[in-house]
Order: C-alpha cells, then sequence, then structure tokens
C-alpha cells in the first residue's frame, strides 16, 4: 500500500453502501417493512425495495409476508468464514473443551479478523456459571458483536497473572 492509499478516504460504491445499510438495518431491526427501512435509513421506498429484491435474489434477505429479514445466506457464509479461520476447527475444539474440564469454568474461543474479536465458540466445565449442557460447545458468533482489539496485548496486572496462568495458553 502507498502512502496515499492510507491517508486519502476509502473509495466506495454508493449502492453496495445503501445495500450494506440495509443490511445492519434488519440486523438491528430483526425484521422490517420497506418503509420503516426507508424511513429508518431515510432513503426512498423504491430504492429500498430493489435492493432488498436484490438481495433476496441472492439469498441475502428473506421475505415474509410484507416483512424483510436476513436470509439463509448469511448461515453458509458465516460457516465458511469459521473454517477459514479455524482450519481443523476440532483440534481448537478439544484445546477448548479440555480446558473447561480442567478448570471447571467457562471456556471461549476468540479469532482475530482485521483488529476485531470474533467468539466462534464456547464450552463449559462443571462449575461454569451460566454455562448449561444445551449451550456448551455451541457456536456463538452470531450471540455476541465483534469486539475491538488492539495488536499488542496490554500488559496483565500482576496480581492477576497468578490466578489466571491457566488459561494463559489458549
Amino acid at each position: 500500500m502507498d502512502k496515499t492509499e492510507e491517508t486519502d478516504p476509502p473509495r466506495t460504491v454508493e449502492a453496495v453502501e445503501l445495500s450494506l445499510s440495509i443490511l445492519e438495518a434488519l440486523a438491528d431491526l430483526e425484521c422490517a417493512r420497506v418503509t420503516e427501512l426507508a424511513e429508518h435509513l431515510d432513503r426512498s421506498k423504491s430504492g429500498v425495495y430493489w435492493h432488498l429484491v436484490t438481495l433476496r435474489e441472492g439469498g441475502f434477505v428473506a421475505k415474509d409476508g410484507d416483512m424483510y429479514c436476513l436470509g439463509r445466506q448469511f448461515v453458509e457464509y458465516g460457516e465458511r468464514t469459521k473454517r477459514s479461520f479455524l482450519g481443523n476447527f476440532s483440534k481448537a475444539k478439544e484445546e477448548l473443551n479440555r480446558l473447561a474440564f480442567e478448570t471447571g469454568e467457562f471456556t471461549q474461543l476468540l479469532v482475530e479478523n482485521e483488529g476485531y474479536g470474533l467468539f466462534v465458540a464456547k464450552s463449559g466445565g462443571e462449575d461454569a456459571i451460566g454455562a448449561t449442557t444445551t449451550l456448551a460447545n455451541t457456536n456463538i458468533s452470531t450471540l455476541r458483536p465483534p469486539v475491538r482489539v488492539s495488536s499488542r496485548p496490554s500488559p496483565m496486572p500482576s496480581a492477576r497473572k497468578s490466578s489466571h496462568r491457566r488459561a494463559s495458553h489458549l
């Protein structure tokens, strides 16, 4: 990347930005009618409608009556993304389960992507607060928003180091 790319604002396509705004609004609102989306985004109903038609054709939006919701493609792409982050997911899952069993606590697996941490799996030991057998060992990437992470870990206070040493290798 040259120096001008680092300082210039990104060049984006307005139509794509609107589609992404529609998807974000649907995620926030869970489902919405065209009029509600248009008002929420301060856009014309016809413009929002045609974006919804296009997104629906691709499986990114589903329609039930006059309500639009996020579509099936997000599940497929989510699974593909998880596999690309984790490679052989079974090895990571084994380690997560082992750590939960040894400590009796709740464990989570976080992967980094462009400075964001994404929770992709969890496991609960016997003493885990709030962990149940139905929730243990499930994908939680859709249950938590991404968390911004720094490229450098912040130093852990020395008083806390010893109590968390068992999990530091995860």
